[in-house]
C-alpha cells in the first residue's frame, strides 16, 4: 500500500499554505525527540492506534489530529522541512537548550 501524506491548509497573515505531513516523517519527528507512540498520544490527546495506522499507511486521519501532533512535536521542538521540489519532506531538531522543553 503507497504511503499517503496528509496535507493541511494553513491559513497565514496572507495567502493559503500547503503544508503536508507524511508518515515518515511523523515517525523520524517521534525519533528524534525520542517519543513512543504512547508519548504522542498522550502529549496530544489522541489515540495510539489512530498514529499507528497513519504511520502504516492504512488510515487518513482528521486535519484537526495531524495538527495536534505537528503542535506536540513542534513544542518538544521538531521542525518540519517541506518538500521544496528539490529535496523531500523531512525534519530537524531545534539546537538543544530550546528543545528540553518537550523531553519527558
Amino acid at each position: 500500500m503507497p504511503r499517503r501524506a496528509v496535507e493541511i491548509d494553513k491559513m497565514g497573515a496572507r495567502a493559503t499554505q500547503q503544508v503536508m505531513l507524511t508518515p515518515a516523517q511523523l515517525i523520524a519527528a517521534r525519533a528524534i525527540v525520542r517519543w513512543s507512540r504512547h508519548d504522542l498520544a498522550k502529549k496530544s490527546g489522541t489515540s495510539i492506534e489512530t498514529i499507528k495506522g497513519f504511520e502504516w499507511g492504512g488510515s487518513d486521519p482528521k486535519m484537526g489530529t495531524v495538527l495536534t501532533w505537528r503542535r506536540a512535536l513542534q513544542t518538544a521542538g521538531v521542525i518540519f522541512i517541506e518538500d521544496d521540489g528539490v529535496n523531500g519532506p523531512g525534519v530537524r531538531l531545534r539546537d538543544s537548550e530550546t528543545s528540553q522543553r518537550g523531553k519527558r
